[in-house]
This record gives structure tokens, C-alpha cells and sequence, in this order.
């Protein structure tokens, strides 16, 4: 009996260690402890463990609407062959819809039915608020992205209208969406402050465009940002379309407060995304943002003690860096 006890608790403790190890890996992949606001959050999201048959089912009673292509795309013509593989009439389901009059209208799920007896899944039928007409829309089109955008999506988007977020690397940001060419480009540097102004529908491919505010009061939109929760995609579990977004490029705090006994000069240093010897090695990784990885080990005199070797590719271009006990001892640009 000792010896089963001995046995239970050593596993436990492994089974804690691992755990925490999983923690601490997690924290270092998103570059920061601080976790997202609960208000980004849905209530009663579960999609995630839904069949895609069961997710599709789901959206009885949403209104939507039909989205076009993403503005300013020149591959329009693409985007509109995409859109006649998946918008259809109910009543003639072999006839497909033509884009550019049917993008913008706005209507509401009101059952689903197979197209065809080979469809692997329903498609979903859709009652127009203009006319009542009825049409089929495919649950997904591949590479063009959503043929919809979901009206509660937009209601979440709108709840981050006022909250800031933190870069994680250099982004940038294009001045309307909607222009025929994407304008000036809006460079934010590392760690930078956006606040969000404006949530608006976007095209196939990004249903929803979120508008930023920078710190020097210049507005503009994250172009490779997706919907907020792709509930009408089910190439991807919604937990990870709707997170992504925002695990991906922004803490959802100051890192000045995640991190606040860093100097001026280290500060100003990360936001060029550069890193020098002496840095800590969370400085360093803060600075290198996302693209940082383990390289190699190297084993110190003795070798009782190793320094790690780590690669950083980000917008500055590739450097290598050495660490010892936490400190970056050694430091070079490719």
C-alpha cells in the first residue's frame, strides 16, 4: 500500500510539472501573460465542440448578410466565379447567383437543405428581407473565405469599439477599405497603442474590418485581420478564428505594465525591434515579437550549464543571439 501511495504521488507531481511547464510555454508563444478581456468573449461559445453538421444547424434564425468581394481586390472576377460555385436559388438550386446584385442584401437563416444528394453537408436557406426571396448559400467557399457575415458577429465587433490594444511587431495599417487602392500604408511601431473606433463589413475572405486608432492619431485598418468569429467558416474551429486576430498581433495589455522595471532605453530599443547584449531574455523576446526560436545549446565550462542559442526573423531582418543565465551575452545581424 506505502509503495502504490509513493507511486500516485510521484505521478501526480509529474502530471503538475507538466501542466505547469504547458502554462509557461503557452505564456512564451503569446509573448505575454495577459489574457484576453472577457467581453471578446461570446457568451455560450461552444462551436468548438459542435459537428460541422451541428454548427451549420445552429444558425437557425440568424440574420446576415450577403457579402461582395474584399474591396480594392483585383482578382474580382475570381472572387465573383467563387461566389456562382456557392449562392444559388431555392427554387432553381442548379441556377447560381450573380454577385454583383446580390451582395449587400440582407435577410435571415430560415431552414437548410442539400443542393444536391452528393453534398456532404446542408446548405443554408436564406430569406431575403427585400423581396422574401429564398436562396441556398454553401456552408463554406474554400479560399475565398465566408459568403456571409453574421449580424451577431458585427455586436461583438462593435463591443470592442474604445478598447485598446499593444502591437506584438511592427504592423501595418491601410486607410479605407473600401478604396479602390489601399493608400498610404500606416507603419505602428512594436508595443504601440491602437484603440479601436469602428467595426465594418468587409468582403469574402474578412467579413468584418476593424479600424485602429495609433498613438499619433492616424486611423487605419489591419488588412489581414478575419472575422471575429467565423461561425459560418468550418474550416477552422471557431476558438481559433476568433482568437487569432488578437493573440496573433496585440497584447490586450500595456506591456509597460506586464513588464514595468524596464528603462526608457530597452523600451526604445524592442519598439525598433532590435535586440543587445545585456537584455534579459523576456526583452528579447519582446523585442523579436513572434518570430523567435530556439536554434541550438552550447555547454559551458564544466558543463554543468548551457547558453541557448535563439534565431529572431522579424521586420528588421534575421539576427542571432546568445544566452547565459537569462542574459543575452552575445549578439549578431545576418
Amino acid at each position: 500500500m506505502k509503495k502504490k501511495l509513493i507511486s500516485y504521488f510521484r505521478t501526480l507531481k509529474t502530471s503538475i510539472t507538466t501542466y505547469s511547464v504547458f502554462i509557461s510555454l503557452l505564456a512564451t508563444l503569446t509573448v505575454t501573460s495577459a489574457t484576453l478581456p472577457q467581453s471578446l468573449e461570446p457568451e455560450g461559445q461552444t462551436e468548438e465542440k459542435m459537428t460541422d453538421q451541428q454548427k451549420i444547424l445552429s444558425w437557425q434564425g440568424e440574420k446576415v448578410v450577403l457579402l461582395g468581394p474584399p474591396y480594392g481586390d483585383s482578382d474580382e472576377w475570381w472572387y465573383g466565379l467563387r461566389y456562382k460555385e456557392c449562392v444559388f436559388r431555392l427554387d432553381k438550386p442548379e441556377q447560381s447567383l450573380p454577385m454583383e446584385e446580390y451582395a449587400g442584401k440582407t435577410g435571415t437563416v430560415i431552414g437548410f437543405e442539400r443542393r444536391q444528394e452528393t453534398d456532404p453537408l446542408n446548405h443554408v436557406v436564406i430569406q431575403l428581407d427585400d423581396s422574401n426571396e429564398k436562396i441556398l448559400v454553401c456552408p463554406t467557399t474554400g479560399d475565398a473565405g465566408e459568403p456571409v457575415g453574421f449580424f451577431t458577429e458585427m455586436s461583438y465587433a462593435e463591443t470592442l469599439i474604445g478598447q485598446s490594444f499593444w502591437a506584438i511587431g511592427q504592423l501595418t495599417l491601410y486607410p479605407d477599405h473600401r478604396a479602390s487602392r489601399r493608400g498610404t500604408p500606416i507603419k505602428v511601431a512594436n508595443t504601440s497603442k491602437l484603440t479601436v473606433t469602428r467595426a465594418e463589413w468587409g468582403g469574402l475572405g474578412g467579413p468584418i474590418i476593424l479600424y485602429f486608432n495609433t498613438e499619433e492619431g492616424k486611423e487605419g485598418y489591419l488588412r489581414s485581420n478575419r472575422s471575429l468569429v467565423d461561425r459560418f467558416s468550418i474550416r477552422q474551429r471557431a476558438a481559433e478564428s476568433f482568437y487569432t486576430p488578437y493573440t496573433s498581433h496585440f497584447y490586450t495589455k500595456d506591456p509597460r505594465e506586464l513588464f514595468p522595471g524596464w528603462s526608457e532605453t530597452i523600451w526604445k530599443i524592442i519598439r525598433k525591434g532590435h535586440v543587445a547584449v545585456g537584455m534579459s531574455l523576456e526583452m528579447a523576446k519582446v523585442a523579436c515579437a513572434k518570430d523567435l526560436r530556439e536554434t541550438g545549446f552550447v555547454l559551458l565550462e564544466g558543463g554543468e550549464d548551457a547558453a541557448t542559442l535563439y534565431k529572431c526573423s522579424n521586420w528588421t531582418g534575421t539576427k542571432r543571439f546568445r544566452v547565459e543565465k537569462d542574459k543575452v551575452v552575445e549578439y549578431r545581424e545576418n
